[in-house]
């Protein structure tokens, strides 16, 4: 059974190696993984180049997740941070 730290690591390789460039490339927008909520939700923050733009929190729960459940469908949902 996989623990909670081979776990983050395999979502932090992920977003750096295909979630990060994506969204680099598509909207010049930075995301980072910090850790699990006590819920399990993955948090996920995401910068914009123009000051966390209100389309922000629908890149992370329309796209983000999306791709973080289909590629961990054991995590429950996703929790927006904004920084």
């Amino acid at each position: 059974m996989e623990n909670m730290k081979e776990k983050e690591a395999k979502i932090e390789a992920f977003v750096e190696n295909q979630l990060a460039p994506a969204l680099d490339s598509k909207c010049s927008a930075t995301v980072t993984f910090y850790g699990f909520s006590d819920e399990g939700k993955a948090k996920m923050g995401l910068k914009t180049t123009c000051g966390n733009c209100p389309r922000a929190r629908a890149t992370i729960l329309q796209c983000v997740k999306v791709a973080l459940k289909t590629a961990f469908p054991e995590i429950p949902d996703v929790e927006p941070i904004y920084w």
